[in-house]
């Protein structure tokens, strides 16, 4: 009886980690056509057809992501339960533009001193 309930807990565990793979890849998926869409169209190498394609279906992949992590509730990869307490929201808030402000400093400043120079 015990090895079947520790085979059964290690294909349960099994099925669980491809669940996770999969949540992952949806959202890794979901991130890059919206990158890609909104680089595309800041650069005009694809038409306005494609890249609002692009963009409508990263946000539809996202929409599923958060949608399949709402369903997990406290299983998720990310409770979002989480996002309820103002502490937490605000530090998320707080970490996400000082990281945007960052990447746009080391962004913009060497073009901003090959251009002086």
């Amino acid at each position: 009886m015990s090895t079947y309930r520790s085979r059964s807990r290690s294909i349960s565990a099994f099925w669980c980690s491809a669940f996770f793979a999969c949540l992952s890849l949806l959202a890794l998926a979901a991130l890059g056509l919206l990158t890609w869409s909104l680089t595309a169209a800041s650069a005009g190498d694809a038409g306005p057809a494609v890249t609002r394609t692009a963009a409508l279906a990263g946000c539809i992949l996202l929409g599923s992501f958060i949608w399949l992590e709402a369903r997990r509730g406290d299983r998720a990869i990310m409770p979002l339960a989480m996002f309820a307490t103002k502490a937490f929201a605000g530090l998320t808030l707080l970490t996400f533009f000082l990281y945007g402000s960052l990447g746009g400093l080391l962004l913009l400043l060497p073009f901003l001193l090959i251009k002086a120079g």
